[in-house]
C-alpha cells in the first residue's frame, strides 16, 4: 500500500478515535445498572418507569408505615399522612439517569462500570410539616398530661387566740402534701417523630415525659405559717360604739384572707361598699369630722382598719399599688409618719399585690378593754420571709417643718357656749381655741430591708443589718394655723 493511500486511510481513523474518546456520543434513555433509590433497583428503567415504581413505593409507605406513640399500656398509632409526609424523588431520579451519560466515552464507560460494581444508593428528600408534627404532640399532651395535685392549705383562724398562753399559730393551718404531675416534653417528642419519619419504617416511640411538681412543697408551705408581722393600732374613740361596729364588721372580711402569688387585693373589693345594706352604720364622730357629709360618715373607722391592714401587707413585702395618706399624720403613734391609709369608697382605696412566690395568710381581730370597748385593731400576716431572714420596715425622717401661726378673731358674746371659753390672765380676754393647729411638715418615708434581727414585744425590729434602702414616698402635711376667738369677759 502506498504511503498516499495509507495516509488517506489513517487520517479518518485518527479523527474517529479522537471523537470516540473526547466527545460524547448519543445517549440512551435508560438508567445505568447498580442504581438504587430508597433501596429500589431502578437499573435499566426509563425516567417514566422509575417514577411509576417510586410512586407505588411511596403509596405503600404511606399506607403501611405506622408510627406508634406509646405510654405505659396506652398506644396511639399514626400514619405518615398525618404528618403531611412526602418524598421528593425529582433530584434522585435526575442523578440516577445521569450516570454514564456525562463526559467522554471513556469517562462514561468507567462511570457505568464503577456504579455497577459498587452500586449508587440515592436517598431523596423527606418532606413533612412541622405544624402537623407539633399538632400531634399537642393532641397527645391533651390526652396524657397529668396536672400536679397542689398542696392544699386550709386556713381557719376563727378559733385562734393570739393572746392566749402558749398560742400555737400552726393550729390555724391544715396542709395536705401535693402530688407530682407529668407533661409531655414536646421538643423531645418532636425530634423522635422526625427521626422516625426519616427512617421510613414502622416504629414504636416511648413518649417522653417531664415531671411537673406542685407549685409548693410541703416544707415550703409549712414555712409560710410563720408570723411575719403583728400589725396593731389603738382605737382613740372607744366610746363610739358605731365606730367599733364598723371596724369589727370590716375585720370579719379580712379574717382568713389568703392572697396567692400574683393576686391583687382591694380593700373595698374585700369589705364591700360601706352602707347600711352591707351592715355598716354611721359614726357620729365621722359625721362631724366630714362636716356632715353623709357620703363620708362611715370612713373614720374604716381608715383605721385599712391602715392596720396596709402595714401588715407592707411588712410582708407586698407591692403597694394604691394608697392615700391623710392630710395630717394619722396613726403616727402606731406606725410613724406616712404609713396611714385614708379610704373613701369610689374615691380612695387601698390596693396591694402579692409579688412574692408564696401565699400570704391574714388574720384580723380586735381587743376589748376592761369596759368591753374596742381598744385595739389587729391584723397578722403569715408567709415566708423575704429572702433568707430578711425583714422589711418603714422608716421616716422630717426634712422640713414650718411652725404654724396664731390668728385672733373677735367673737360675738354668744358665739360659743360659755364652757368653751377660758380667761387669759395676761390679756384679760376670754379665749376659745376653735381648731387643732398643725405645723407644715414634709416627711420622707423609706422602705428598708434588714438581714436578720427580731421583733420585740412591741413589734419593733431590733438588731439586723441594713442591706437595702429606697425612698418610698414624700409627704407634705399642710399648715393649719391656730384660730383663737376672743371676747371681753362677762361683767361681774
Amino acid at each position: 500500500m502506498t504511503k498516499k493511500k495509507l495516509f488517506f486511510i489513517s487520517v479518518p481513523i485518527f479523527i474517529l478515535a479522537i471523537a470516540f474518546f473526547f466527545f460524547p456520543l448519543s445517549i440512551n434513555n435508560q438508567i445505568a445498572n447498580g442504581v438504587y433509590i430508597c433501596g429500589n433497583d431502578v437499573s435499566g428503567l426509563t425516567i417514566e418507569q422509575a417514577e411509576n415504581l417510586l410512586s407505588e413505593y411511596k403509596d405503600k409507605l404511606k399506607n403501611e408505615t405506622v408510627i406508634s406513640l406509646s405510654t405505659g399500656n396506652q398506644k396511639i398509632d399514626t400514619r405518615l399522612s398525618q404528618y403531611c409526609w412526602d418524598i421528593d424523588f425529582t433530584d434522585s431520579i435526575d442523578k440516577a439517569f445521569s450516570v454514564g451519560k456525562q463526559g467522554n466515552l471513556l469517562y462514561r464507560i468507567m462511570d457505568k462500570k464503577k456504579t455497577a460494581l459498587n452500586h449508587l444508593l440515592l436517598e431523596p428528600n423527606i418532606v413533612y410539616d412541622d405544624v402537623c408534627v407539633y399538632n400531634i404532640a399537642s393532641y397527645l399532651s391533651e390526652q396524657f398530661d397529668i396536672a400536679p395535685i397542689e398542696a392544699n392549705v386550709i386556713f381557719d383562724p376563727s378559733e385562734f387566740d393570739f393572746f392566749a398562753e402558749n398560742a400555737d399559730s400552726s393550729s390555724m393551718f391544715n396542709i395536705t402534701e401535693g402530688i407530682n404531675g407529668k407533661e409531655i416534653n414536646k421538643d423531645k417528642l418532636y425530634d423522635l417523630i422526625v427521626a422516625a419519619l426519616r427512617e421510613k419504617q414502622s416504629i414504636t416511640i416511648d413518649i417522653p415525659f417531664d415531671v411537673t411538681p406542685p407549685r409548693y412543697t410541703l416544707e415550703e408551705l409549712e414555712q409560710c405559717t410563720e408570723l411575719i408581722f403583728h400589725s396593731y393600732s389603738k382605737n382613740t374613740h372607744r366610746e363610739d360604739s358605731t365606730r367599733s361596729h364598723n371596724m369589727t364588721k370590716s375585720l370579719e372580711q379580712i379574717k382568713g384572707l389568703v392572697v396567692m402569688p400574683g393576686d391583687t387585693i382591694s380593700f373595698f373589693g374585700l369589705i364591700g361598699e360601706p352602707n347600711r345594706e352591707n351592715g355598716y352604720i354611721n359614726s357620729p364622730n365621722a359625721i362631724i369630722a366630714s362636716n356632715f357629709d353623709l357620703k363620708k360618715y362611715f370612713y373614720g373607722s374604716l381608715s383605721q382598719v385599712a391602715t392596720t391592714f396596709y402595714n401588715a401587707a407592707f411588712m410582708a413585702g407586698a407591692e403597694i399599688v394604691d394608697v392615700h395618706s391623710h392630710t395630717y399624720p394619722a396613726f403616727k403613734e402606731d406606725y410613724g409618719y406616712g404609713m396611714d391609709a385614708c379610704v373613701e369608697y369610689g374615691e380612695m382605696d387601698l390596693v396591694f399585690k402579692n409579688t412574692s412566690d408564696y401565699p400570704m395568710f391574714f388574720d384580723a381581730y380586735y381587743n376589748l378593754d376592761l369596759y368591753g370597748r374596742l381598744s385595739y385593731v389587729d391584723v397578722d400576716v403569715y408567709t415566708m420571709l423575704q429572702g433568707d431572714g430578711v425583714h422589711i420596715v418603714a422608716e421616716s425622717e422630717i426634712v422640713e417643718q414650718i411652725a404654724y401661726e396664731t390668728e385672733y378673731i373677735e367673737a360675738e358674746d354668744d358665739a360659743f357656749l360659755d364652757y368653751y371659753w377660758e380667761l387669759n390672765e395676761e390679756t384679760g380676754k376670754m379665749e376659745y381655741l376653735s381648731n387643732n393647729p398643725k405645723d407644715k411638715t414634709t416627711v420622707k418615708v423609706y422602705k428598708v430591708w434588714y438581714q436578720g434581727g427580731a421583733y420585740n414585744e412591741s413589734w419593733e425590729l431590733e438588731g439586723g443589718t441594713e442591706i437595702k434602702r429606697e425612698e418610698y414616698k414624700t409627704i407634705t402635711y399642710p399648715m393649719v394655723n391656730e384660730i383663737i376667738y376672743i371676747k371681753d369677759p362677762p361683767e361681774e
